[in-house]
């Protein structure tokens, strides 16, 4: 019960921190509404319940548009993002290749790496360090992260 209530408050949390990536704020803390496009180009890094929670607003808005969906579980490799998470056909397949998806042009990454977290146990230095990297390395790659 307490993991569902969690992943409740996660999931409206997501629009909030895709609001506030892409669009930013100005130096009153006001929305900067000059920035809006008409389509958003999003990479979703972990498709985990999180993931699945944002690929759901991504799918409910027109103006969002799934371009990559990372994940290193071989059950989830290879297959349709939607389908994996129970929703119709998203169009793009999750790849475990990190170039791939660090070249993908993209107005935005969502990272939802898994760690030991998940399981209850405090993450290692080792899965600290690669979560690092990971973001390290599209943030030199252009991507907004959050």
């Amino acid at each position: 019960m307490q993991k569902r209530s969690f992943l409740r408050r996660i999931g409206r949390l997501v629009p909030f921190l895709f609001f506030q990536t892409c669009y930013g704020v100005d130096s009153k803390g006001e929305p900067n509404m000059k920035q809006l496009k008409n389509e958003y180009r999003i990479i979703i890094w972990g498709l985990g319940s999180v993931g699945r929670s944002a690929l759901q607003i991504i799918n409910a808005k027109e103006s969002l548009k799934l371009v990559a969906a990372y994940d290193i579980d071989p059950k989830k490799i290879g297959r349709d993002a939607g389908e994996i998470c129970g929703f119709e056909h998203a169009g793009v397949t999750v790849t475990n290749d990190r170039e791939a998806v660090l070249n993908t042009e993209a107005d935005i990454c969502l990272y939802y790496a898994a760690s030991v977290w998940d399981e209850g146990k405090l993450p290692d230095l080792e899965t600290c360090q690669a979560n690092v990297d990971d973001i390290k390395d599209l943030l030199r790659h252009g991507k907004n992260v959050t």
